[in-house]
């Protein structure tokens, strides 16, 4: 990925603690540097209580784009036709309305009795 990364890119690093089993976390980073075979990417990194900006030299294979929430629903939705997007929205805004309608008419208790 080191060809297509520009210094200020927002990354997620792969990051697999030593020992950790083989469970691999994602953590949110902005790129600082780019060298030859690894990256320089900014991090935050939790002491105690307090969050601290730490810079760490990582693999440029363990580094994906950090895509943002609308990116991202167009990916869920690129490989859907227009209408069954529409039809999901439309059954989405139909449940609420439902969920309105059985919150107004039970009140403030639910009684399953009536």
């Amino acid at each position: 990925m080191s060809d297509e990364m520009n210094v200020g890119e927002k990354v997620n690093w792969l990051y697999q603690a030593r020992g950790g089993y083989g469970y691999i976390i994602a953590v949110a980073g902005v790129v600082t540097k780019v060298g030859p075979t690894k990256v320089q990417i900014r991090v935050a990194k939790r002491d105690g209580d307090d969050w601290h900006a730490q810079t760490k030299w990582v693999q440029a294979d363990r580094l994906t784009p950090r895509e943002t929430l609308s990116e991202a629903e167009h990916l869920l939705t690129r490989d859907q036709p227009e209408a069954a997007v529409e039809q999901r929205r439309v059954e989405e805004q139909e449940l609420d309305r439902m969920r309105q309608n059985t919150i107004s008419r039970s009140g403030p208790y639910l009684n399953p009795i009536d």
